[in-house]
C-alpha cells in the first residue's frame, strides 16, 4: 500500500512537472515565433501577417487548454485513486493480525453497502464539477479567440463571456450538487417524489419571505442578457461610480476612484450610466477670454487634437478624427468651444489628460489666454460727488 501510494504521488509530481515543461515550451515557442514575425513583416502585408498572428494565437490557446483539462481529469482520478488505496488498504491491514480483526469487522459493519454507494457518489460529482469548470473556460476561451464568435468580435464580448463564465459556474456547481443530493436521498431509500413537492411549496413560502433577493437575482439576469454592464465597464449606479469589479446575480461591486469597494444589490439599480459600453468620448468645454479672436483658437484647437491623433502613441486609442463643435455658449468671463474625441473604452480620461497638457503649450505659444473671474465696477454720478467734495 505504501509503494502503492508513493508510486500515485510520484505520478502526480511527473504529470505536474511535465505540465508546466509543455507550458513553458509553448512559450519559447510563442517567443521564437513573434520574433520571426517581426524579422518577415516587410514581406508580408499587415493583413497576412495579422491573419497569421490571430490564427498562431488561437492555435496556442486551445493547446493550452487541451493541456488543463487533461491535466485536471489526470489529477482529480489519481485523488481518488489515493483515496480509495488508503482506505482498502488500511481495512486489509486491519485483517491480518487477530488483535485488530475485531476492529476490522466493526469498520465492515459501518461500512454499508450504502455508505459506500455515498462516498462514491460524492466523488464522482466532485469530479464532475471540476470537469465542468475546465470545460467552461475552455468553452469561454474558445469564444474569446473567435472560434464561434464572428470576425469583429470587441473587447467587450470578451468581457461580457467572462462574466458570464463565473455565473456559469456557479450554476453548474449548484446543479451537480442538487442532483448528488437527490441521488444520495435516492440510495438512502427516502421516496423523492413527496419531497420535491414539499421543497417546492416551502420554496414558494420562502420567496414571498425573500422576495428582495428574488427580485435581485431577477434583475442580475436581465443585467446579464441585456449586456447593459459587465466587469471590467465603468458605470454610475445609485449616484456611486466606479470600475465594476465583480457581479453576479445577486449583487453588483463597484471599486470607486478612492478605492472603496462599493457593493450593491441589483434589485436596487433603477438606471444604470455606462462611461464605457463599445466606445467611449472625450467632453472638453475649453475656455477662453473674451478678447481672443475665436477663429484662430478653433484653429489651434483642431491643430492640436489632429496631430495627437496621427501620434503613433495615441492613434490607436482614438477611434475617429476630433471634433470641434465650435462656439457652445457665452460665460461671465469667457467664451467657451466644445470638442468631441472618440476613444477606445476606458481610455477618454487618459487621452483627454494628455490633451489638456498638449493644449496648454499651444495656448501658451500663440498667446491665446485662458480666462479668470474678473469684475467690472461701475460708480454712478461721479463728477457730482466730486464736486460735492471740492465745494466742501
Amino acid at each position: 500500500m505504501l509503494l502503492l501510494s508513493l508510486g500515485i504521488g510520484w505520478r502526480q509530481r511527473y504529470i505536474k512537472a511535465r505540465h508546466r515543461a509543455v507550458l513553458a515550451k509553448l512559450a519559447l515557442l510563442n517567443t521564437a515565433s513573434s520574433q520571426t514575425d517581426i524579422l518577415s513583416e516587410q514581406k508580408q502585408t499587415d493583413t497576412e501577417e495579422a491573419a497569421n498572428r490571430a490564427t498562431k494565437r488561437q492555435i496556442d490557446v486551445a493547446r493550452k487548454q487541451r493541456l488543463k483539462f487533461c491535466y485536471e481529469v489526470r489529477q482529480r482520478l489519481l485523488q481518488l485513486g489515493q483515496i480509495g488505496l488508503w482506505g482498502g488498504g488500511f481495512t486489509l491491514c486491519l485483517r491480518l493480525f487477530p488483535q485488530t480483526r475485531w476492529v476490522q469487522s466493526m469498520v465492515l459493519a459501518g461500512l454499508s453497502v450504502t455508505l459506500l454507494q455515498l462516498l462514491l457518489t460524492g466523488a464522482i460529482i466532485y469530479l464532475v464539477i471540476r470537469i465542468s469548470f475546465v470545460s467552461i473556460d475552455h468553452i469561454v476561451a474558445a469564444l474569446s479567440q473567435g472560434r464561434l464568435l464572428p470576425a469583429n468580435r470587441s473587447t467587450r464580448a470578451i468581457q461580457r463571456l467572462q462574466t458570464f463564465s463565473g455565473v456559469v459556474k456557479g450554476a453548474s456547481a449548484f446543479f451537480f450538487m442538487g442532483v448528488g443530493g437527490l441521488i444520495a436521498l435516492a440510495i438512502m431509500g427516502i421516496n423523492t417524489v413527496p419531497l420535491l413537492a414539499g421543497v417546492s411549496i416551502f420554496g414558494v413560502a420562502i420567496s414571498f419571505g425573500a422576495q428582495s433577493l428574488v427580485k435581485d437575482m431577477i434583475n442580475g439576469l436581465f443585467v446579464l442578457l441585456e449586456d447593459q454592464y459587465g466587469v471590467g465597464d465603468v458605470i454610475t449606479a445609485n449616484n456611486e461610480t466606479g470600475l465594476v469589479e465583480a457581479m453576479n446575480l445577486r449583487i453588483t461591486q463597484l471599486r470607486s476612484l478612492d478605492g472603496d469597494l462599493v457593493t450593491i444589490p441589483n434589485g436596487n439599480i433603477a438606471m444604470v450610466k455606462n462611461h464605457t459600453s463599445h466606445w467611449s468620448r472625450v467632453n472638453l468645454a475649453i475656455d477662453v477670454a473674451y478678447h481672443t479672436d475665436l477663429d484662430h483658437a478653433i484653429a489651434v484647437i483642431e491643430q492640436v487634437a489632429t496631430h495627437m491623433s496621427q501620434d503613433q502613441d495615441w492613434q490607436d486609442l482614438i477611434l475617429e478624427p476630433p471634433r470641434v463643435l465650435g462656439v457652445d455658449k457665452f460665460g461671465d468671463n469667457s467664451i467657451t468651444i466644445r470638442l468631441w474625441i472618440q476613444t477606445q473604452p476606458l481610455k477618454q480620461w487618459e487621452v483627454g489628460r494628455e490633451f489638456r497638457r498638449r493644449l496648454k503649450y499651444a495656448f501658451d505659444a500663440e498667446g491665446i489666454s485662458i480666462p479668470f473671474p474678473q469684475r467690472s465696477i461701475w460708480f454712478k454720478n461721479s463728477l457730482q460727488t466730486d464736486r460735492a467734495v471740492h465745494s466742501h
